[in-house]
């Protein structure tokens, strides 16, 4: 039988609570907020750009949030089991170690995450159109067709959830040493995790001349920026663009050029040595995990 849906539920089970608030009230704030608001942009800007960027801001805005919840959640997952003092159940349970760490790193760093874009999805097609008629009125609906929108809707849907999966695998390095150096070392472990790179760091620069580790942690950090945050690659000429009949197809073309530079992101060694950290990681975790009473 296979015991992994069950892991899984119960991830859900405990925490489907606060990741659906996380999700559905910053929508219902902003459908509340967006009517009603005094909404001002300078200069003329059409319905298409105006509803483009809002979706765009919105669902990034929600995947950072949704991001920085899961790294604020995840070192102390690995203790979790220990500190409610349930590990004795799991343990006496026909699953191994790998599966329940899986379960749990699975939930936390991509579907939880998902479920947040999916409903930040579904609330940014209505944010979009109440801000163009607050805005611009409602006559300026108007003003692009429907399967204009629904092909920009999913070429920034297919965006977004790449962007989750790229940033997850760029911070991966960082998230699975914080959550061993927490299960081993327990409330010690995320300060003296960063207390042992900041000694690296200095200690490489000084015999080598090189500042390798804070160049790798940068490097880490700024394409996961990029990829949950498209916006911060910069190129978009909202001046140029804001009146033109072309705007919704050339926002839609620069996000299919994003996505591919997010891809070719990906093929570098950085990806793959940060690939190979959080690998050590999980190694780690499961090694700690399968020796509670130490």
């Amino acid at each position: 039988m296979n015991r992994f849906p069950t892991l899984l539920h119960r991830e859900w089970m405990q925490h489907r609570r606060g990741w659906l608030l996380l999700a559905v009230i910053p929508a219902v704030l902003a459908l509340l907020a967006v009517p009603f608001g005094q909404i001002r942009i300078e200069g003329f800007v059409g319905a298409p750009m105006l509803a483009a960027i809002a979706i765009t801001i919105y669902l990034m805005a929600l995947l950072a949030l949704a991001l920085a919840a899961m790294l604020i959640q995840a070192p102390g997952m690995a203790r979790r089991d220990q500190q409610d003092r349930s590990i004795e159940f799991w343990l006496s349970l026909p699953t191994s170690h790998w599966q329940s760490v899986s379960a749990t790193l699975l939930m936390h760093l991509l579907l939880m995450p998902l479920l947040v874009l999916a409903i930040s999805v579904l609330a940014a097609q209505l944010i979009a159109p109440l801000l163009v008629v607050n805005v611009l009125g409602v006559q300026a609906l108007g003003e692009f067709t429907a399967t204009e929108w629904v092909i920009f809707s999913a070429a920034g849907v297919l965006r977004q959830l790449l962007g989750l999966l790229f940033a997850v695998l760029w911070l991966s390095p960082l998230i699975m040493l914080a959550m061993a150096a927490s299960a081993w070392l327990k409330g010690w472990g995320v300060p003296a995790l960063v207390a042992g790179l900041v000694i690296l760091g200095l200690l490489l620069q000084q015999l080598t001349g090189h500042t390798l580790v804070w160049q790798v942690l940068g490097f880490w950090w700024a394409q996961a920026k990029v990829a949950a945050l498209p916006l911060l690659r910069g190129g978009i000429p909202f001046e140029s663009l804001a009146g033109s009949d072309a705007a919704m197809g050339w926002f839609r073309d620069w996000l299919l050029h994003d996505t591919a530079q997010l891809l070719r992101d990906a093929v570098h060694p950085g990806m793959a040595g940060g690939l190979l950290v959080a690998a050590g990681g999980f190694v780690l975790l499961i090694w700690r995990r399968s020796r509670p009473g130490n």
